[in-house]
């Protein structure tokens, strides 16, 4: 069952499972009360990962959040400080596609 959130991955607010259809090129429409909830507009990228048998879907504004507290973290345990590009290949994050959604 794919699961929505706006950005904090482990603390999932429980909410009504609302169904969605995949057509023919695979896309979903997200309804319009979580777009609205979300801040989700036209032309907007998320990010879509498997979660068991479902997805998560994630606002990048979200990513921002979990990349700032896991640079806390890290900076915390003593890692060495290093570039934003680094930090975030190190992590396994596109940061081109989250810079171009902050500027859209």
């Amino acid at each position: 069952m794919p699961e929505i959130t706006d950005a904090r991955p482990a603390q999932v607010e429980a909410q009504k499972p609302q169904a969605v259809v995949v057509d023919k090129r695979g896309r979903i429409a997200i309804p319009v009360k979580l777009r609205k909830r979300l801040q989700i507009e036209p032309g907007d990228t998320l990010f879509v990962v498997q979660k068991g048998d479902g997805l998560v879907v994630v606002n990048p504004r979200a990513l921002f959040e979990e990349l700032e507290k896991a640079a806390e973290e890290y900076l915390e345990k003593g890692g060495p400080v290093i570039s934003l590009e680094d930090f975030c290949k190190e992590e396994g994050i596109d940061l081109a596609s989250v810079r171009k959604q902050q500027a859209d």
